[in-house]
């Protein structure tokens, strides 16, 4: 006697699928990702091709988030690449800058280094045109003399030098002591013979005072 077996199972691919039932597990009707068949079962596994119900991210998933991971670095990096950028052309600006008020800050510091070399320039000048004032002064106080009877002349010149071998150029000294000789003889070997006089210079006040005599 033959029996019809109606526990047969349609396995293809995408068609229903019945499976044996377990009565105390929960039943759903799942579609395979692998075979695409569709069955009732609580089986975690695909009766028809035997892949997992739940199996892990599919390979073309994984692709996916793969290429969106690296998307997001090639974003994240782009991002740091320009933030560098930024900042490297910031600090190239700050150097720049930087470069610049030390060339004004030189610049500013050369000219006035050469103005107050001119005015220097200027008063030793001035200082130096004072000397023959002075000796001017003793010349004619000395004929004066001559006149009054108090000296002998003939007066020819009068030669002033600071005293101990100093300068009209340090600016620093405010006053300037000069010795100097009134001449009135002149000897044949070039030398000159007079009197001695003697003259204090106040250059912060630009007065003199001279005399005859050491002072």
């Amino acid at each position: 006697m033959s029996t019809d077996n109606n526990d047969s199972t349609d396995l293809t691919p995408g068609s229903p699928t019945q499976s044996h039932l377990d009565p105390e597990q929960p039943v759903f009707t799942r579609v395979c990702r692998k075979c695409s068949a569709q069955a009732t079962t609580s089986d975690e596994h695909c009766p028809a091709c035997g892949a997992n119900y739940v199996g892990g991210i599919s390979s073309k998933s994984k692709k996916l988030l793969i290429i969106g991971a690296t998307a997001l670095i090639v974003v994240v990096g782009g991002g740091f690449a320009i933030s560098a950028k930024v900042e490297a052309d910031h600090q190239a600006d700050v150097a720049r800058t930087k470069a610049a008020e030390v060339a004004k800050a030189r610049k500013a510091a050369e000219v006035e280094a050469a103005a107050q070399e001119e005015l220097d320039s200027a008063q030793r000048k001035l200082r130096q045109s004072m000397v023959p004032e002075i000796e001017g002064a003793l010349t004619a106080m000395a004929k004066k003399s001559v006149n009054d009877g108090i000296l002998d002349g003939p007066i020819y010149s009068t030669t002033c030098d600071p005293v101990g071998g100093g300068t009209v150029d340090d600016l620093t000294e405010q006053t300037t002591k000069f010795e100097c000789l009134v001449v009135n003889k002149k000897n044949s070997d070039g030398s000159s013979e007079g009197y001695k006089a003697h003259a204090t210079m106040n250059w912060d006040a630009g007065t003199y005072q001279y005399g005859l005599g050491e002072g």
